[in-house]
């Protein structure tokens, strides 16, 4: 192992049979009956060189070996690069055992989400990556919704300025009578009607020939003794 690297691994058990296993295979000769890899001993992406010094032939069932052994040497961001490279491994393995794959992947996961850092280089990165890339039949139905949303708003509606009958209106009460909506359901409606606005001359309240304006003190006095009478008659009809 390379001293001037940024990640230094943790000499452990691990780390003796990792190097134990880089000996036997530089000390034997090419296995001519048998499919072997190259491996980097010092992994590239932690600074490791496409040089003969740093790469050995290994048997499918070594080369395994050796990447399981890189992530039980390493810490912190190195050892997410570990999981993430015998992750990509298993990926290419034809024969890979199930299991192994989603103990792995897991892994890489939870390393992630506790040492990796997203820095706007790698959302960059990331943005890039994305252009030119065909969108799954999700996001077209999101966005596809989204346009529609905003085509039949206010004037764009068929039904814009289309006034119900009492009878249909009596039948859509009838229709929800009974119907109680989840929270989820109020949450979501709450949501999709933040941040729509009305085109001019849409809005109810500016129908409304008081919208904008004031009552003075003499008209409220009047409105709340009205109120009061209607409210007296009430009760004497009652009794």
């Amino acid at each position: 192992m390379n001293d001037y690297l940024e990640f230094k691994p943790i000499k452990n058990k691990y780390y003796s049979w990792y190097i134990d296993l880089i000996k036997k295979a530089k000390k034997r000769e090419k296995i001519l009956d048998c499919y072997q890899e190259f491996h980097h001993i010092v992994p590239k992406c932690l600074g490791g060189k496409d040089e003969d010094s740093n790469l050995v032939c290994l048997t499918l069932r070594e080369h395994y070996i050796a990447h399981l052994l890189l992530t039980k040497i390493y810490a912190g961001e190195a050892k997410r690069k570990m999981y993430y490279g015998l992750w990509r491994m298993l990926l290419d393995v034809k024969t890979r055992n199930s299991r192994v794959f989603e103990i792995y992947r897991k892994k890489y996961i939870e390393t992630s989400l506790k040492t990796q850092v997203i820095t706007d280089e790698i959302r960059k990165k990331m943005s890039d990556n994305k252009i030119g890339v065909s969108k799954t039949k999700t996001e077209k139905a999101v966005q596809a919704w989204e346009r529609q949303k905003i085509m039949y708003s206010g004037s764009g509606n068929p039904r814009f300025g289309v006034k119900l009958s009492e009878e249909t209106k009596r039948k859509i009460g009838l229709g929800n009578k009974g119907k109680k909506r989840t929270e989820e359901q109020k949450r979501k409606t709450s949501e999709s009607g933040k941040g729509l606005k009305r085109p001019a001359g849409t809005n109810v309240a500016e129908k409304n020939p008081m919208f904008g304006k004031k009552h003075s003190e003499e008209t409220r006095r009047k409105i709340s003794e009205a109120g009061k009478k209607r409210y007296q008659r009430m009760m004497a009809e009652e009794k």
